[in-house]
């Protein structure tokens, strides 16, 4: 499957481009792609925005709650890691 890509021309200052450079620990600037370094800035905030989902679901579940939904994998009992 081929992942869709769109254009977003950027024009930077060049002392910009040199700070972003650094904070992606490129220190070639002719190698230097801003945009694959804003893409993997996107996928971290996705990444990140998915746990926090994740996460604040969990926090609504009673402990009961959760132990039913770990029992429920595959039959097994829940790890004692996986209760509160």
């Amino acid at each position: 499957m081929k992942k869709q890509v769109s254009a977003c021309p950027m024009g930077l200052p060049t002392s910009l481009k040199a700070v972003v450079a650094g904070i992606a620990g490129i220190n070639e600037p002719d190698g230097f792609r801003i945009d694959g370094f804003v893409a993997v800035v996107a996928e971290l905030d996705f990444a990140m925005k998915t746990v926090e989902f994740f996460t604040e679901r969990r926090s609504r579940l009673t402990s009961e709650q959760r132990t039913a939904c770990c029992a429920e994998r595959e039959g097994q009992s829940p790890d004692s890691e996986d209760t509160v």
